[in-house]
């Protein structure tokens, strides 16, 4: 795997037409691609004209498609977690927890854990494409997945060091008063204990997502010329780099559409270009509008300079 692509931005803005594009500009430089869309709205069919499907589907030579199924991944995770707490802690006879199904599902932050858990799992599976593209959801969810694993792994690491001194304590306990003190599937040791296990487990998840953001990630901001969408892709790009996360590009969408309405200084470190307006998109005119930046994002993926300076709008321009 070379590159992950996320695109991000407000909704609306056109992130799924401009991640299709660079899918389709990708696949026929003969390069495997798999390109997903993690948001629960999906319109990657309607894009790319052609009816909905379920998992994932060949359209083109090495171009994979996926509109991930959020709902699914919920379930399943909500399952997994429902099974290890029924394994784990079976000693302490917990009864009826299927009940809590519902009650866990609607619970704060289980949806972003699921599709952080989601994005994890399809990285992995796709390892050995050339690129993997990611279409997200608008602003608040897209933010809270990729805040998460950074808050997750912090929360894990406490939750080691804390499962580290029950079971130190455990094993003082068993030297004094021997190992039939403690029920006979209560843990002592470090090896055999499997709340320690899971803990690590999530750890190695979160810390893998964490160096693919850093290490093989190019984020991509969608904005329009219009304030609304100008004001958040502001706060997408502060709130980013507030975790080490850095765009490395701007793609002005529908530009010639309407003035640009801010002048935004904040952006002017960052190579940006613009999109043309298109009423009509169809699947050559999809594959065009990344002919003008893709060849340079895949060439410079780390380049900070402004090699897209000539696509600046007017009042884009670093003032002195």
């Amino acid at each position: 795997m070379k590159r992950v692509f996320f695109f991000v931005g407000k909704g609306g803005v056109g992130k799924t037409a401009l991640s299709t594009s660079l899918a389709y500009y990708l696949s026929r430089q003969k390069r495997s691609v798999y390109f997903a869309s993690i948001d629960p709205a999906h319109n990657i069919c309607d894009i790319i004209g052609c009816p909905p499907f379920l998992g994932e589907r060949e359209i083109e030579h090495g171009l994979f498609v996926e509109e991930v199924d959020v709902e699914s991944y919920l379930r399943r995770f909500l399952r997994k977690i429902i099974e290890e707490i029924k394994s784990t802690y079976s000693y302490l006879k917990i009864i009826n927890l299927d009940r809590m199904f519902e009650v866990i599902k609607n619970a704060p932050g289980m949806e972003e854990s699921a599709i952080m858990h989601g994005l994890n799992d399809i990285i992995d599976r796709h390892r050995d494409m050339d690129y993997i593209i990611i279409d997200t959801p608008p602003t608040g969810l897209m933010l809270k997945i990729f805040n998460l694993p950074f808050i997750t792994g912090t929360w894990l690491e406490g939750l080691r060091d804390l499962r580290y001194r029950i079971l130190d304590r455990r094993a003082a306990i068993s030297a004094i008063k021997g190992k039939e003190y403690f029920a006979k599937n209560v843990a002592i040791d470090k090896k055999k204990d499997k709340v320690l296990k899971e803990i690590m487990a999530q750890k190695a998840l979160v810390d893998s997502l964490i160096k693919t953001f850093k290490e093989k990630s190019i984020f991509i901001l969608v904005v329009n010329p219009d304030r609304l969408s100008l004001m958040e892709g502001i706060r997408i790009k502060n709130a980013l780099s507030n975790i080490n996360i850095h765009i490395k590009l701007i793609l002005m969408n529908k530009s010639g559409l309407l003035p640009l309405s801010l002048d935004i200084k904040e952006f002017s470190h960052i190579p940006i270009k613009k999109i043309p307006f298109l009423e009509n998109l169809s699947k050559e005119k999809i594959y065009q509008l990344a002919d003008d930046w893709a060849k340079d994002i895949l060439t410079h993926p780390q380049r900070h300079v402004n090699y897209f300076m000539e696509g600046w709008p007017s009042g884009l321009r670093r003032r002195s």
